[in-house]
């Protein structure tokens, strides 16, 4: 695949990953669990004021 780094491969076990940017990138299969956090879940939406 195209990167900014240019070209890089993927292999199967490994990741593809887009960053805030929308570039895409190759993370080994090994690699990705210790670089990268889980999501969040969002914060619960306060409940409306009963009136």
């Amino acid at each position: 695949m195209r990167t900014p780094e240019g070209m890089q491969r993927a292999r199967i076990g490994d990741w593809v990953v887009r960053d805030p940017a929308g570039e895409f990138f190759p993370v080994l299969g090994s690699v990705f669990p210790r670089r990268l956090e889980k999501p969040t879940e969002p914060d619960p939406e306060p409940e409306p004021d009963e009136a």
